[in-house]
């Protein structure tokens, strides 16, 4: 073996060593491969649960004109196509927010300053939100 071929194996081994020992790259914006814990999970549920309980007063004898108010709630989006964090918002939050009983409607993203964007009526209550958007900062926001 020629003396810049020993330089060469030598360098090779030493740039694969190197990267053997380097950790894995995880990509934070995708929510599938986000590390969870348990503590996360339940402040999730918990959250989850407050804003699906619904308080309605049932009379021992309801008459028929007696019915349980329904409570409204709804999500008006303002997203694009080209916007990583509505992506994302699409693939990770979307669905609890659909389990948590809210219906979805789409806005013109140039209506707005900044995507995403969302309007959300609750009951009685209208918020606007800027930015990413999880179930924690809308009841935040609710409590307001």
């Amino acid at each position: 073996m020629s003396k810049h071929g020993g330089l060469v194996m030598a360098l090779l081994f030493f740039a694969l060593l190197f990267w053997s020992q380097t950790s894995p790259v995880v990509d934070p914006t995708q929510c599938d491969i986000a590390p969870t814990s348990s503590e996360l999970i339940s402040q999730l549920e918990q959250a989850t649960k407050t804003l699906i309980e619904t308080k309605v007063a049932v009379d021992p004898a309801p008459s028929p004109s007696d019915k349980p108010k329904v409570t409204k709630r709804e999500i008006v989006i303002f997203s694009a196509d080209w916007c990583e964090p509505c992506q994302r918002w699409r693939r990770c939050e979307q669905s609890k927010f659909e389990q948590a009983g809210y219906t979805f409607a789409y806005g013109n993203p140039d209506d707005v300053p900044r995507v995403p964007h969302f309007i959300v009526v609750d009951g009685g209550k209208t918020v606007e939100i800027s930015g990413y958007m999880t179930l924690e900062r809308l009841a935040a926001e609710l409590a307001k």
